[in-house]
């Protein structure tokens, strides 16, 4: 009976510690997965930030020399929005204070596009024409990926399981969709000849197949144009609407755009 006295404490105790040990992560600040080391924000466009938070705990978001402050509401989120950012090459300071600190490392500012199609958007460069060319030559840094797996969801989710960002090179280009690389490359190339902007991003979102990016959420517009709006041949790629796959920029813009082949 001692023993199982002595067993039934420690187990209580342990039972404690683990739960005060699990309020103690979730009374850090925390930010969705789309926010991690490489990623690339969207020049010329306010940005929304957001996470969770301790009821009521101050949130100190830092960017690129703008600071920001919040509080996390009775549910434990928080958000707030940046001024816009111009384009830089140059990595710029990504920090988020409460509780705890986060600081983001390699963060440039750019064009972002979201890609999402049928079975051609899974296509990998991997699986692309000359293949060993074209990862051997991937050196394009400038470039970065992140890739949303599957996961239907019938509502709007906050958060997603991710990779986090990549840098383009030849050890990670060989899993990049192949039609939103060649996209971005070419983007990248037509932005630099015309010296408006230097970093191009690729973000790809893997949907179901037969799937569209979703429409702008209420209340969210802005026409403001950036460099490549006015880049030729960018905009429409060929290609009708059953089979082609679509590049948009984050929904603030407003805009579509459509691929089909480009490889």
């Amino acid at each position: 009976m001692a023993y199982s006295i002595s067993f039934l404490r420690r187990f209580v105790f342990a039972a404690g510690a683990f739960a005060l040990g699990q309020a103690a992560v979730q009374a850090e600040v925390k930010l969705p997965s789309v926010f991690s080391d490489h990623m690339v924000l969207q020049q010329g466009q306010k940005l929304p930030v957001w996470g969770w938070a301790d009821p009521g705990e101050s949130v100190t978001v830092s960017v690129a020399g703008q600071v920001k402050k919040t509080k996390a509401g009775k549910a434990g989120t928080w958000d707030l929005r940046l001024k816009p950012l111009k384009a830089s090459k140059s990595p710029i300071a990504f920090a988020v204070k409460g509780s705890n600190s986060i600081a983001f490392k390699d963060v440039l500012v750019g064009e972002v596009w979201l890609c999402s199609g049928q079975s051609n958007m899974e296509w990998k460069v991997a699986n692309s024409n000359n293949p060993e060319e074209e990862i051997a030559n991937a050196k394009h840094p400038l470039i970065r990926h992140i890739k949303i797996p599957h996961r239907p969801s019938a509502k709007v989710e906050s958060d997603v399981t991710t990779g986090g960002w990549l840098v383009c090179s030849p050890e990670t280009v060989g899993n990049f969709t192949a039609v939103g690389y060649f996209f971005a490359r070419n983007l990248l190339d037509a932005l630099q000849k015309r010296n408006d902007l230097d970093p191009e991003i690729l973000r790809e979102v893997r949907d179901v197949g037969d799937k569209r990016l979703g429409e702008e959420p209420p209340g969210v517009a802005n026409d403001k144009k950036t460099a490549a709006d006015e880049v030729p041949g960018i905009e429409t790629l060929g290609g009708d609407d059953t089979d082609d796959v679509q590049a948009r920029r984050p929904p603030a813009l407003r805009r579509r755009y459509k691929i089909q082949e480009v490889i």
